[in-house]
């Protein structure tokens, strides 16, 4: 029956929402979804071409009927629509809140929710690879550090792997100045881009999160 695909839909993107989880994705309710919202809109066409064509050799009865499914077609199709909008909107909500709070980094959300790996589709896995680099990009562009800025109290909250070593290699993305790593340093840090640096993991923590610097490949 018409509707009922669009309302299992709906239904599963509310129990998200209630659950806050991102469920795996339904592809095979989303092509059936749109199949048949293609086929009612070519039957729609169908109707309209026939009401314009013929209007003046039917009866006003016959009008009344094609205009009546004209109408009934266009509510369905209609609704389909928001049923699909409804649920990839209530899965990107999630899934960026999911992200901020692991300061936009997809290798440290995968990380933390591995199953999401294969709870995504393409697409989704797509749009998010580019959302996070998006952020990642405009911070470097516009954002500085502050001098009086502590990085291991004001990020406290990032997460990230328990590390197997004390040492990470890091390559700096951006020139910073007077940065402040630690709360017992008696003199600021200077990094320039480009530049290559062995140090403390958790002094370098925030700069991580944020995308300031890049853990080189072969750093645990």
């Amino acid at each position: 029956m018409f509707g009922d695909q669009a309302l299992k839909l709906v239904t599963e993107a509310k129990a998200c929402l209630n659950l806050d989880n991102v469920k795996p994705y339904n592809d095979e309710l989303i092509r059936s979804l749109i199949l048949e919202t293609k086929q009612l809109h070519t039957h729609l066409t169908t109707l309209l071409s026939t009401l314009e064509s013929q209007s003046a050799f039917l009866s006003p009865v016959e009008v009344s009927g094609l205009q009546s499914q004209l109408l009934m077609l266009h509510l369905i199709i209609s609704y389909n629509k928001r049923s699909l909008l409804i649920y990839h909107n209530v899965r990107l909500d999630l899934l960026f809140s999911r992200l901020s709070r692991h300061s936009f980094s997809l290798p440290i959300l995968y990380t933390k929710h591995p199953h999401l790996r294969t709870t995504l589709s393409p697409a989704e896995q797509d749009h998010l690879k580019r959302y996070s680099e998006l952020i990642h990009r405009t911070k470097l562009e516009y954002l500085d550090l502050s001098p009086n800025l502590r990085l291991d109290v004001s990020d406290g909250q990032v997460y990230e792997p328990v590390p197997t070593e004390l040492l990470v290699t890091v390559k700096i993305n951006k020139d910073l100045d007077d940065v402040w790593l630690s709360s017992n340093q008696t003199a600021p840090t200077t990094f320039r881009k480009e530049q290559t640096v062995t140090i403390n993991r958790a002094d370098v923590r925030g700069l991580i999160g944020r995308g300031w610097v890049t853990v080189v490949d072969g750093s645990s």
